[in-house]
């Protein structure tokens, strides 16, 4: 999971417009958002000095690009900073992220005459603890906590863990999409 944020970082400069680079330099990006009467979205970059009213209930998840600051906002008046948010009336919860604290950052001209591709070694084939190959992942999730969209499925949602054993989880379906962060489950990093 390091390893993918490292490559995000390296990427996320390329994808700013010219004239957004050239205006002011970011100092978060908003990772996950829930305000409906904000123009924001995940993976916008905000600057020091904005400042975004949440109304209670509103929620947004920051992640500082200099000082490997990870920021659950939930309500209030937020001043974004270069290290931190300021927050007044709301909650904030902090949590410090591996990451190389902005020593990958390009400045505006680096960014525009700068590209990245990323190539791994394919994994090795995964097995559980008696030693069984396990299926290949379809898929790799980036978050322990996802939003996982169940399409018009009827009835409960199950996640199994295959790599070991433990308790399958399962969530009832309402709607299409099951966010496992308000339902309070969180994944094991690693698992298949």
């Amino acid at each position: 999971m390091q390893r993918s944020c490292r490559h995000l970082w390296l990427l996320a400069p390329l994808l700013l417009p010219v004239g957004t680079a050239a205006a002011a330099e970011p100092a978060a990006i908003i990772e996950e958002i829930s305000a409906p009467s904000l123009s924001l979205q995940p993976m916008d970059y905000v600057v020091a000095g904005q400042k975004i009213a949440l109304k209670p209930g509103d929620s947004i998840i920051l992640s500082y690009l200099a000082s490997c600051e990870r920021e659950r906002i939930t309500g209030g008046d937020v001043v974004v900073g270069i290290a931190e948010s300021q927050v007044e009336g709301g909650e904030v919860k902090r949590d410090r992220v591996d990451c190389d604290g902005g020593g990958i950052l390009l400045t505006p001209d680096q960014a525009a005459k700068s590209g990245v591709m990323v190539f791994r070694a394919p994994p090795a084939p995964a097995t559980d603890t008696a030693g069984r190959r396990l299926p290949a992942a379809r898929a790799t999730l980036f978050s322990l906590y996802p939003v996982i969209d169940a399409g018009p499925a009827v009835g409960p949602l199950r996640i199994e863990r295959l790599d070991r054993p433990a308790q399958p989880v399962s969530l009832a379906v309402a709607g299409h999409a099951v966010d496992l962060a308000v339902r309070h489950v969180k994944l094991a990093e690693g698992g298949l």
